[in-house]
């Protein structure tokens, strides 16, 4: 007991510490990289791990889309995507909001690593239709 007296100070920063660490521990959350810059969405494209999801209507996607990506809506991204949770996934759209509201999704999913490139105007290549 009177060791407790004498170091109160002591042991609730002991205490504050193990809490912090724990709480840290908690948020193990997958995040979401913005990667909206045309360096970083040339070297998603580029990068052949990379899944690359255009989260726009059909009709958008056959007016010109990235070559490798796969066409799935953002609105059935829940019932489409079933890769490995450990698959890096990026994200694009027309403007970015879609692609936004995808990434968010994924990462809801557990998906650990996801990318949102944004809108297809971050791309700088040539589109396939």
């Amino acid at each position: 007991m009177e060791f407790i007296e004498k170091h109160k100070l002591l042991i609730a920063i002991i205490i504050l510490i193990i809490l912090v660490i724990f709480i840290a521990g908690q948020n193990k959350t997958p995040s979401i990289i913005n990667a909206t810059n045309p360096e970083s969405v040339s070297e998603l494209v580029s990068d052949d791990e990379v899944v690359i999801i255009d989260v726009r209507e059909e009709e958008e996607y056959n007016e010109g889309h990235i070559p490798q990506a796969r066409n799935i809506p953002y609105t059935q991204i829940k019932n489409k995507v079933d890769y490995d949770l450990d698959t890096k996934i990026a994200v694009y759209c027309q403007t970015g909001a879609r692609s936004h509201l995808a990434a968010v999704q994924l990462n809801q999913m557990g998906y650990k690593y996801v990318y949102d490139m944004g809108g297809i105007e971050n791309y700088t290549g040539k589109l396939s239709k």
